[in-house]
């Protein structure tokens, strides 16, 4: 006689449904958590009917979805939920597929006397559905890793994005700071000046780019023109001059004084450079006569009176 084997009444770790989860999969994806009461039907009525014809989508213990009160009075009181996608596994669409195929394997056995061109046909259409389903799976599965790279990607570009406006946000600030302290040191100068003062647009710009690269701690552009608008914006009283290639800022009462000055520091600067060049041509050509150009006009002058003019300049 064989023997008889009772399935246990304690529960086990198939039994046991974590409802935090998919009901269904157990599983955790990316895949966003649904519940609906249609839903809730549909599964107490489909799983089953799957369950009977030994075809269930998901390898599952049915057991754990009733309680004792049936499938959907146990799925509500717990709200269960579901991934869309394991849910659309057990749709109706799905349960009359395998009823067919189920239907279609019954009536080969219920009739054995079928010819073999029948029974391979019925098999050929088995096979055509599986093929079918299987591709479908496959299609979702593939929908679902498009997703999470999809997901990813989003997440790397706005990580990308933030940084990026961080850094933004840093240049705005070093810019702001240097410009704060560039309007200070004008204000400063002059203030602690008794004279005049003209203020060169190179020496600002380039305090002004040595500091914002301290604070930013990287290298950052710097437009000068754009510097003098900001600098005359900040500093209604400065006024901006360009003489040559330089460009002064100068406050409206010092005017004329910080212009005559500047000149005055060009002129000298010239009459050095003159003077080094008459050194120059002296000590290589060692003559005692040599023409200097002054206004395309040219004039002998002897040595001893080139030692003495040179000798003032020094």
């Amino acid at each position: 006689m064989a023997k008889k084997i009772r399935l246990s009444s304690v529960s086990t770790d198939s039994w046991e449904t974590d409802w935090t989860k998919c009901c269904l999969c157990q599983e955790d994806t990316v895949e966003t958590l649904k519940l609906t009461a249609d839903g809730y039907k549909m599964l107490a009525i489909n799983i089953p009917k799957f369950h009977k014809m030994n075809s269930l989508p998901i390898p599952l213990d049915v057991r754990r979805f009733n309680n004792g009160s049936g499938i959907e009075s146990t799925l509500t009181t717990n709200e269960a939920k579901y991934h869309p996608s394991c849910r659309i596994k057990f749709n109706n669409t799905k349960l009359k597929r395998v009823e067919q195929r189920y239907e279609s394997t019954q009536s080969i056995k219920s009739e054995p006397c079928c010819s073999p061109k029948f029974i391979r046909r019925s098999i050929d259409h088995s096979d055509t559905k599986l093929k079918q389903d299987n591709r479908e799976a496959m299609t979702m599965k593939l929908n679902d890793r498009l997703k999470t790279l999809y997901n990813k990607e989003r997440a790397t570009k706005k990580r990308t994005e933030e940084q990026a406006q961080i850094d933004t946000d840093a240049e705005k600030e070093a810019r702001d700071v240097a410009l704060a302290e560039s309007v200070n040191y004008v204000f400063e100068t002059q203030r602690n000046s008794d004279g005049a003062n003209a203020f060169r647009l190179a020496d600002l710009s380039n305090m002004y780019e040595k500091r914002v690269q301290q604070l930013s701690e990287g290298t950052i552009p710097i437009h000068r023109t754009r510097l003098k608008e900001m600098l005359l914006a900040k500093i209604p009283d400065l006024q901006a001059y360009t003489k040559g290639r330089e460009v002064l800022l100068v406050f409206e009462k010092d005017v004329g004084p910080a212009i005559a000055l500047a000149c005055n520091y060009d002129d000298t600067i010239h009459i050095g450079k003159t003077a080094e060049i008459i050194r120059a041509q002296i000590k290589e050509h060692k003559t005692k006569i040599f023409l200097v150009h002054f206004s395309a006009r040219r004039y002998p002058i002897k040595r001893s009176n080139i030692t003495a003019r040179t000798s003032v300049h020094d």
